[in-house]
C-alpha cells in the first residue's frame, strides 16, 4: 500500500539553516523512496515558494541534492477559497479585497492550539488525502493525539517515521 505523506516546509528550512545532518539523511531517504514510487510525498504551494527562495541562497546550495529530489514532490493547493471580491470606489480612490471562506479543518486545528501556519499546512495535507505529516513543529507534535484523533493523520519527524518502519 502506497503511503501518501506531507512535508511541512519547516523540514527543508531547518535542514538548510541548522545543518541537521541526521534529519537531512532521513529526508534524503524519504525523497529517494518517493522517487522509487514506494511513498508519495506532497507539500503545499506555500512550501514550494519557500523552497524556491531557499534554493537560490547560499544556505540552499548546501542541500542542492535534496532540492533536486524535492522538485518531484506533488504540490497541493491552499486551504481557503475565494468566494467573491468586495470593491468600493469613490472620487478619492478605492479599495478591493477578496472575500475568503476559511477552511473548516484549518479553523478546527487553530481551535486546538495549532498556530496559523501549522494549521494551514495540516489542512492542506488532510484535504490532499495524506496519511502522514512530516514536521519539526513542536506545537503540532505535542498535539499529535488530538490531531490524529480528529483527522486520522499521523504527525511525526522523518527520522522517527523511518525508525518505526525499521
Amino acid at each position: 500500500m502506497l503511503i501518501k505523506a506531507y512535508l511541512d516546509h519547516n523540514i527543508v528550512s531547518a535542514i538548510a539553516e541548522n545543518n541537521m545532518q541526521a534529519e537531512g539523511d532521513a529526508l534524503a531517504r524519504l525523497l529517494e523512496r518517493n522517487d522509487a514510487g514506494e511513498i508519495e510525498l506532497a507539500t503545499s504551494k506555500v512550501a514550494q515558494i519557500a523552497i524556491v527562495r531557499l534554493k537560490s541562497t547560499r544556505r540552499g546550495q548546501k542541500v542542492t541534492g535534496l532540492y533536486r529530489l524535492l522538485e518531484k514532490v506533488t504540490f497541493i493547493n491552499d486551504d481557503h477559497h475565494v468566494l467573491d471580491f468586495y470593491s468600493h470606489w469613490d472620487q478619492f480612490g478605492g479599495v478591493s479585497y477578496p472575500l475568503v471562506d476559511d477552511d473548516y479543518i484549518s479553523s478546527t486545528l487553530r481551535e486546538i492550539g495549532i498556530d496559523c501556519s501549522g494549521a494551514h499546512h495540516l489542512a492542506v495535507a488532510i484535504r490532499g488525502g495524506c496519511e502522514v505529516f512530516f514536521t519539526f513543529d513542536n506545537g503540532i507534535l505535542r498535539r499529535r493525539s488530538e490531531i490524529e484523533g480528529q483527522f486520522q493523520i499521523v504527525t511525526v519527524t522523518p527520522s522517527d517515521f523511518l525508525n518505526e518502519l525499521s
